[in-house]
Formats: structure tokens, C-alpha cells, sequence
């Protein structure tokens, strides 16, 4: 694993800011079942005891369980699109990551070889590198 971590080194704020996207779109997907359990609480299901889930969007909300619904679904589709925003953000700049650092390692592997290998002598290591990281066991013969 060193070895990998080693080429990522270059893309450190890349590598944190995809993980800060990560973890508001692990947020934003949570949020969709509450909305769901508050639409039902409030609307479908009206009890007089109940806890307020989101206290500053109670305020907002309509005491018509039409208007109420149609909100909520006007909240839980921005919810959905910020979330897929979030989720390509992440995708991308992990994919973009992982690119450049393997074109990183090939690179110095070329270089450190300084010979006119064929292709796959040159990436043989790389991809064996990379296949023992994921798959530290190997089946038998």
C-alpha cells in the first residue's frame, strides 16, 4: 500500500477534497429517508405528540397536508440533485486521481528501466503492484 500512497503524495488536496464531497453526499443521502419520516409524521399520519425532526423547516412548511407534500417533495428533489452533484464531484476527481497517479508510476517505472522494454514489461509490475494491494491472497495453481 505504501507503494500506491506513495504516487498519491503530489494529489493530497485533490485526495481531501473528494473526501470532504464524500462526506456531504453521505449526508445528503441520509436526509432523503428523513424527509420521507416527516412527510409521513406530519401529513400521512398527523400525530399530536410527535418530536420535531427539523425544527427550522417546520417553520417553513404548511399546515396543508397538500401544500405540506408538494414542499417536501420540492426539498427532496433538491436534496436528490445536490446529492448527484456531490456524487459526480467525488467520481470524477477520484477517476482523475487515480489516472494521474498511474501515469505517474508508469513513467517512473519507464524511466527507472531506461530501456526500450515492450509495453507490458513495463506495466507488468505496476499491475501486479496494484493486484497484490486489492488481492493480498493469491487462489492456488
Amino acid at each position: 500500500m505504501k507503494r500506491l500512497l506513495k504516487y498519491l503524495t503530489p494529489y493530497r488536496r485533490i485526495v481531501a477534497a473528494s473526501l470532504a464531497l464524500l462526506t456531504v453526499d453521505s449526508l445528503l443521502q441520509s436526509i432523503g429517508p428523513l424527509i420521507t419520516k416527516l412527510a409521513v409524521d406530519r401529513y400521512l399520519v398527523p400525530s399530536k405528540h410527535g418530536v420535531a425532526l427539523f425544527p427550522s423547516l417546520t417553520g417553513w412548511l404548511s399546515n396543508s397536508a397538500l401544500t405540506g407534500l408538494t414542499q417536501l417533495a420540492m426539498v427532496y428533489f433538491a436534496v436528490v440533485v445536490l446529492g448527484f452533484v456531490f456524487d459526480f464531484g467525488q467520481t470524477y476527481l477520484m477517476q482523475w486521481t487515480g489516472q494521474r497517479a498511474m501515469l505517474a508510476s508508469f513513467w517512473s517505472l519507464a524511466a527507472a528501466s531506461s530501456c526500450w522494454c515492450s509495453l507490458g514489461a513495463i506495466l507488468r509490475p505496476i499491475t501486479v503492484s496494484v493486484s497484490n494491494t486489492f488481492w493480498p491472497v493469491s487462489e492456488p495453481s
